[in-house]
C-alpha cells in the first residue's frame, strides 16, 4: 500500500500550502485582514461541501459499472461532467444572489470592519465555485483507473498560482490580499483544464451525456450518503466561524495557522495512503472479498498511525523555531497559542485516522443512515461545548470540543463496521483468512 512516489508528490503539493503559509504569517501575521480572508476561505470550503452532494458516490458507482461493462461506466462519467457542470453554474449564481445573507449568517458575530473585507474576499472565491464538482470527478474518474500520481499535480495549481502571487507581492511590497483570492480560482480553473487533458490521455472518451441509468440512484445516494457528511462537515464551519467572530482581532488567524499545520501533517501522512485504501477498499468490497478488506484495513491503520503520531510531535517541538526564523511577525505568547491549537487540533485528527478505517465500511455499503444519526450527534455535542467552552477557555474551545465529539462518532462508527462484517475489534489486526474457516 505504501508508495514512495505518492508521498514525495503529496510532500510537493503540501510544501506548497506551507509555503503560502509562511508568506501569510511573514506578509501579513495575524490581524483583521488575515482573519476575514480565512474566514472566507472556511466559507467557500463549506459551499464546496454542498456541492459534493450530488456527486459524492461517483468513483463507487464507477467501479460498479466498470466490473460489469467499461461503456456503461464511460457514459456514466459523461453524465457526471454534465451535472458537474450545471451545478457550477447554478452554484455561482445563486451565491452571488445570497452573498451578504451568507456572510451575516457564518459570521453574525464580526465587527464591521472585518465584515467588509470578508465580503470582498468571499464574492471573489464564488467564482471558484464553477470548477469544484468537474475537479472532482476528474481527480476521482482517475483514481478509478489506479492513476494516483497525476491528480497530485493538477491538485496543485491552485497553490501554485498563490504561491506565484505572494513571490510578486514579496518582491513589489503590494500587500493585497484580494490577489489572493484572485490567484486560487485561476489555479482552480487550471486544473480543470488540465484534468480533462488526463483524462482523455486515460482512454477515457470527454463528452456530455444529459442522463444515465444510474443517474437517479446515483445522485439520491450521493445526497442522503453526502447529507450524512455535511451534517458534520459544513455545519461545523459556520459554528466554528461563529465562534471565531466573538474572539478579538487575530485570534481566527491564530487557529487558521494551526489547523493549517495540522492539515499538512494529516494530508502528507495520511493523504497518499488514504487515497490507495479507498479505491482498493471499494474495488475489493464489490467483488465480496472480505479477507482483503481486512487486510487492508490491517495495513492502513498499523502504517499511518505511528507515523502520523511521531511527525505531530516532531513539528510541536519545533514550531518556536520555525515562528522566530519568520522574524517577529507574531509575538512568543501567540506563538504558543499556535503551538496548543496545533496539539489540539492534531489530536481531533489523530481520532479521525483511526475512525477512518470503519468509516470506509459505512461508505461501500452505502448506508446513509448511519452518516446522518452519528454526524447530527456529532454536531450537537460540537455545538453546546464550543459555546460553553468559549467563555472558559477562549479560542481552545474548538479542538477540545471537536475531540470530545469524533470521540463519540468513532465509537458509532466502529461498532457499525464490526457488525458489517461480523467481527470483533482485535480481529482486524489479524488481517486476512477469517472469513475462508466458515467457508
Amino acid at each position: 500500500m505504501f508508495k514512495l512516489r505518492y508521498n514525495l508528490l503529496a510532500l510537493f503539493q503540501l510544501s506548497l500550502g506551507f509555503i503560502i503559509y509562511v508568506f501569510f504569517i511573514k506578509l501579513f501575521g495575524a490581524n483583521n485582514k488575515t482573519d476575514a480572508y480565512f474566514l472566507a476561505e472556511s466559507m467557500f470550503s463549506a459551499f464546496q461541501l454542498i456541492q459534493f452532494m450530488l456527486v459524492e458516490q461517483f468513483m463507487y458507482f464507477y467501479h460498479e459499472l466498470k466490473n460489469k461493462n467499461r461503456e456503461l461506466a464511460f457514459d456514466f462519467y459523461k453524465f457526471s461532467v454534465f451535472l458537474s457542470l450545471a451545478v457550477g453554474f447554478i452554484s455561482v449564481f445563486l451565491l452571488y444572489l445570497l452573498s451578504d445573507l451568507i456572510v451575516n449568517i457564518f459570521n453574525f458575530g464580526l465587527d464591521e470592519e472585518r465584515k467588509i473585507f470578508l465580503k470582498e474576499i468571499w464574492n471573489i472565491l464564488i467564482m471558484g465555485s464553477l470548477f469544484t464538482l468537474i475537479n472532482y470527478v476528474n481527480i476521482k474518474v482517475l483514481n478509478a483507473e489506479n492513476r494516483f500520481s497525476i491528480p497530485y499535480i493538477i491538485e496543485a495549481f491552485p497553490s501554485l498560482c498563490v504561491v506565484l502571487i505572494f513571490l510578486y507581492m514579496f518582491i513589489s511590497s503590494v500587500h493585497n490580499i484580494e490577489l489572493v483570492a484572485y490567484a486560487k480560482v485561476i489555479g482552480l480553473s487550471l486544473t480543470a483544464l488540465f484534468s480533462f487533458y488526463f483524462v482523455w490521455k486515460a482512454n477515457i472518451p470527454i463528452g456530455i451525456k444529459l442522463s444515465h441509468t444510474k443517474a437517479k440512484e446515483f445522485i439520491k445516494n450521493s445526497i442522503t450518503m453526502r447529507f450524512g457528511h455535511n451534517i458534520h462537515n459544513f455545519l461545523f464551519i459556520p459554528i466554528t466561524n461563529n465562534v471565531l467572530s466573538t474572539l478579538p482581532v487575530g485570534f481566527a488567524s491564530y487557529y487558521f495557522y494551526a489547523l493549517k499545520f495540522a492539515r499538512v501533517v494529516h494530508s502528507l501522512v495520511v493523504g497518499p495512503q488514504f487515497r490507495v485504501f479507498q479505491s482498493r477498499i471499494s474495488n475489493e468490497w464489490y467483488q465480496n472479498n472480505k479477507n482483503k478488506v481486512l487486510l487492508l484495513m490491517k495495513q492502513y491503520i498499523l502504517l499511518v498511525t505511528p507515523f502520523f503520531l511521531i511527525v505531530v510531535l516532531l513539528i510541536y517541538i519545533f514550531l518556536p523555531v520555525f515562528f522566530s526564523l519568520l522574524g517577529k511577525t507574531l509575538s512568543d505568547n501567540e506563538v504558543s497559542i499556535v503551538g496548543y491549537l496545533f496539539l489540539f487540533s492534531s489530536l481531533w485528527y489523530a481520532v479521525i485516522l483511526i475512525e477512518s478505517i470503519f468509516v470506509m465500511i459505512s461508505i461501500v455499503s452505502k448506508d446513509s443512515k448511519i452518516f446522518i444519526i452519528t454526524n447530527a450527534i456529532f454536531i450537537v455535542i460540537y455545538f453546546v461545548l464550543s459555546w460553553i467552552l468559549k467563555d472558559v477557555v477562549g479560542v481552545y474551545a474548538i479542538p477540545l470540543a471537536a475531540v470530545i465529539a469524533q470521540l463519540v462518532n468513532f465509537a458509532f462508527y466502529t461498532k457499525y463496521a464490526l457488525r458489517k462484517l461480523s467481527i470483533k475489534l482485535l480481529q482486524i489486526f489479524k488481517g486476512g483468512g477469517l472469513y475462508e474457516k466458515s467457508s
